[in-house]
């Protein structure tokens, strides 16, 4: 697995606590295999990932690491080892993980019908230089905000490497497939997702629901919290998995037998 992540100008990470090597091996001296942050080393696995934990004004790097070593936390993944294969700036890096097949939504780069580009930190529907009702499939490694936006239809396919912003909005049409690295927040917008047999919902952090939501995708994945407000949810779809808390309050909402709540259920 390759991981993808950045470090200061002077090669160190946050708080210049550690020093990377420009290249070859690199060992965490406090690794511990909980799933916490800290105490090992951190990135996004193939580039995707909360991409507003880069410094994207720093140096870019490359890492690979063996998968039994991978830790995966909210939006990134820790891990005890690794090897430093590529240091450099936003576009050898991004360019180094699409030249070897990876294909996800790469932090710093997007993909808008099969053409490539760079991305900054946070975009929004016209940093891809079309309209959106024009994209039918978008993978992009950075935060977009989409808010106060009413669009008939959005790409069959969204990946979103960072945070997804819907509030306000007004969509037609959900994507078939969404993912995104970070949170999706949809409160206050008159959006109703995709539940068809094909359709796929993956929050790798929080996911916001409104209060047009009438059903979610079965085997939705939530990395974090699943927060339920003045939704017209009946009924949490089979094999939800939320890997934090569940919060419907003041809803009377069914449960499946099915469903995996890695925290508490506040309702």
């Amino acid at each position: 697995m390759y991981v993808l992540r950045t470090v200061s100008k002077k090669m160190t990470s946050y708080n210049d606590s550690f020093k990377w090597p420009s290249y070859g091996p690199v060992v965490a001296s406090d690794w511990c295999p909980d799933n916490v942050c800290g105490k090992g080393l951190h990135g996004l696995a193939n580039g995707f990932g909360d991409s507003k934990l880069l410094d994207w004004d720093g140096k870019w790097m490359v890492l690979n690491v063996a998968d039994s070593k991978l830790v995966w936390l909210d939006g990134k993944v820790k891990f005890p080892e690794a090897i430093v294969v590529f240091v450099g700036d936003q576009k050898g890096a991004t360019n180094f993980l699409i030249n070897r097949g990876v294909s996800t939504a790469i932090a710093g780069h997007a993909f808008v019908n099969s053409k490539s580009m760079l991305v900054s930190k946070f975009s929004d529907t016209r940093s891809f230089g079309l309209q959106w009702n024009s994209i039918k499939e978008l993978c992009a490694g950075t935060s977009l905000s989409m808010r106060n936006e009413t669009v008939s239809h959005m790409p069959d396919l969204l990946s979103i490497g960072g945070d997804l912003d819907m509030t306000g909005s007004v969509v037609g049409k959900m994507p078939t497939i969404l993912i995104t690295g970070g949170y999706l927040d949809m409160r206050d917008s008159e959006v109703c997702l995709n539940t068809s047999e094909q359709a796929k919902l993956v929050v790798n952090t929080d996911l916001f629901l409104n209060n047009h939501t009438t059903s979610l995708p079965a085997n939705t994945i939530v990395g974090r919290d699943l927060v339920i407000t003045r939704t017209r949810l009946k009924e949490l779809p089979t094999q939800l998995t939320v890997g934090r808390d569940l919060y419907m309050r003041h809803m009377d909402i069914a449960i499946p037998t099915d469903i995996k709540i890695g925290g508490k259920i506040f309702s």
